[in-house]
């Protein structure tokens, strides 16, 4: 795995991830940086999370996307802030926990970054 620098409005390379300065707007994400391609192994891993609630494959995979940041070197030294995408109430009623807040947890903790659970989901999306 290598992790991937894009800029999240146009998707073409973008040096640390950040977002192009011609592409950039208020209120934007400043840049995006991926470290897996969700497909194979990954996707079952996160399928087997969400679903069939095997919450240790958190740890797991959040050790193994803090591990890829600090081979790449991208994200070393920044002030960042983790903040995970939401679940709806009623989805996460059901299973219990969000399992991008699970993962996030442990990336935080493992890059000595600061973890907000600060958006909340107002529309019910399809899975």
């Amino acid at each position: 795995m290598k992790a991937k620098e894009k800029c999240p409005m146009c998707v073409r390379y973008s040096y640390g991830g950040k977002t192009h300065r011609s592409c950039w707007q208020k209120w934007e994400m400043d840049g995006v940086v991926t470290i897996y391609r969700y497909g194979g192994i990954v996707r079952k891993a996160i399928l087997k999370l969400k679903y069939n609630f095997v919450s240790e494959l958190a740890e797991e995979l959040g050790l193994i996307v803090a591990n890829e940041l600090k081979k790449s070197g991208l994200m070393k030294d920044k002030k960042v802030v983790l903040v995970p995408v939401p679940l709806y109430s009623s989805r996460g009623r059901w299973r219990g926990f969000n399992q991008a807040a699970e993962i996030g947890k442990v990336v935080a903790r493992e890059m000595c970054w600061n973890y907000a659970e600060i958006l909340i989901r107002k529309r019910k999306t399809e899975s």
